[in-house]
């Protein structure tokens, strides 16, 4: 950090610039990675902003976004900018975008993430996606695409790119139901955890983080297949007996990963949980809470696939866990911010508000997926694509579907399947902040079709 340091202190350019530049390196990149100490950000993207310029003008262009937005600066929401709305941020990002010859980085999704244009945002990530998806590695590590030269001395690490980009591919897919990147086989350092291999016992924090990432990667884009499959065979009228076969087998191979990593992750606590600051606590906790999501979609969706929502009121004692970790995350990271500037947390990573969500949407416990929502109020944040306080107001509106004429809900029981919603979609329009809510839901006891219904949301 110190080199990077000297380096800023040196950089050359007019006082706005490095005013943004400041508040990139003291106040973003610590917020981008979330809970993580991100080499990616304090390191990587500061020294290659002495190498390319495009991603010097994204980098400026960010740190003025994110200052604007820990201002509550609404104009940044604007679907069309004006040079007036826009000034010296969409200044930076049109020269970024003149000196790319690729449309693709990380820095342009998090612009459009910042600016609320998802459409956007997503794009970026599925670009980015394939692109690294269409690498190959031959067997002595050397990178090739079959239409972009690959740079001999990159700036950043193939394999930690790949890493980035699944984690976001991960938010859209979880988000809006977009196909999860399919991950190939190819060579991985396995010190680095991102690959089908699990230790006994992890070794750090970022380690158990990257095996995590990749079987919850696989697992997603198993549940999409499993899903599509599902319908197919609802369509043609074959049973259960037919198709669940294979399915179950698969399953298990992935809760017995999940398990494994489980087990892996605890062998880390034991030797090293006393050693951890209150950064690392919440970051463990946060991946205890991805750990415990997954187990929940990979059981209940492979049961789930004639629409039986009820399926999903056996792991009540799961979301209890979750809720009871994100409060103790929140907390804690409310504490730590008391000495520090308030605002609104915009981060890369999703951590809390993904899984809080899930809790709202499928628990129908009303106690637990309420104090789901007001976690979700309770600390201001951005993750990704995933905005805190428009999440709860989203799971507002599906808790009030499900629960609208049922009288008094003490208990999961008091929401018939009949009432309960199914096949949530959300999908943003590309330039401007209007949204879909697409859900199925049966009219009534008596009718056991489900009508398929589309809202409209502006956020």
């Amino acid at each position: 950090m110190v080199i990077v340091s000297n380096l800023i202190s040196n950089a050359h350019g007019c006082d706005e610039e490095r005013r943004c530049f400041d508040f990139f390196l003291h106040r973003t990149v610590s917020q981008l990675p979330g809970f993580w100490d991100s080499e990616f950000w304090s390191c990587l993207i500061l020294r290659a902003t002495h190498h390319q310029p495009a991603i010097r003008h994204a980098v400026l262009a960010l740190g003025s976004l994110h200052e604007r937005f820990e201002a509550g600066d609404r104009s940044i929401l604007s679907p069309i900018w004006d040079k007036g709305e826009g000034g010296f941020a969409l200044k930076q990002y049109n020269q970024a975008i003149q000196h790319l010859i690729k449309p693709v980085s990380e820095g342009q999704q998090a612009v459009d993430t910042l600016r609320a244009h998802h459409g956007s945002a997503v794009s970026h990530i599925h670009s980015g996606a394939k692109i690294l998806s269409e690498v190959e590695i031959n067997g002595n590590g050397d990178q090739a695409h079959s239409l972009l030269t690959m740079s001999r001395h990159p700036l950043v690490d193939f394999q930690e790119l790949e890493i980035l980009f699944n984690r976001l591919d991960i938010q859209a897919a979880q988000m809006i139901g977009t196909q999860s990147m399919r991950l190939k086989k190819r060579p991985r350092d396995l010190r680095k955890g991102f690959g089908p291999d699990i230790p006994a016992a992890f070794t750090s924090l970022e380690q158990a983080r990257n095996s995590l990432d990749y079987h919850w990667n696989n697992c997603i884009y198993f549940l999409n297949e499993f899903e599509k499959h599902a319908w197919h065979v609802k369509g043609t009228g074959q049973g259960p007996l037919d198709t669940l076969g294979p399915t179950e087998a698969v399953r298990q191979a992935y809760s017995d990963a999940f398990e494994q990593w489980h087990v892996a992750f605890q062998a880390f606590l034991r030797d090293h949980g006393n050693l951890m600051d209150s950064r690392g606590l919440q970051a463990a906790r946060t991946l205890q809470i991805s750990h415990s999501i997954a187990m929940v979609f990979l059981n209940a969706s492979t049961v789930n696939a004639f629409n039986d929502e009820t399926v999903w009121d056996k792991f009540t004692e799961h979301y209890e866990n979750v809720v009871g970790l994100a409060a103790l995350v929140i907390k804690s990271s409310n504490r730590d911010k008391l000495t520090k500037k308030c605002g609104p947390e915009f981060t890369v990573d999703m951590n809390l508000v993904g899984p809080l969500y899930a809790v709202a949407h499928k628990c129908r416990h009303p106690v637990i997926r309420r104090k789901a929502v007001s976690l979700l109020y309770a600390a201001p944040r951005q993750e990704g694509i995933w905005d805190s306080n428009l999440t709860a107001r989203a799971a507002e509106r599906l808790i009030g579907i499900e629960e609208d004429g049922l009288g008094t809900v003490t208990c999961c029981e008091d929401v018939p399947d009949w009432a309960r919603i199914s096949d949530v979609e959300v999908k943003f329009d590309v330039q401007g902040r209007l949204g879909t809510l697409k859900y199925s839901r049966q009219r009534s006891p008596l009718e056991k079709s489900r009508d398929t219904v589309v809202e409209s949301v502006r956020w």
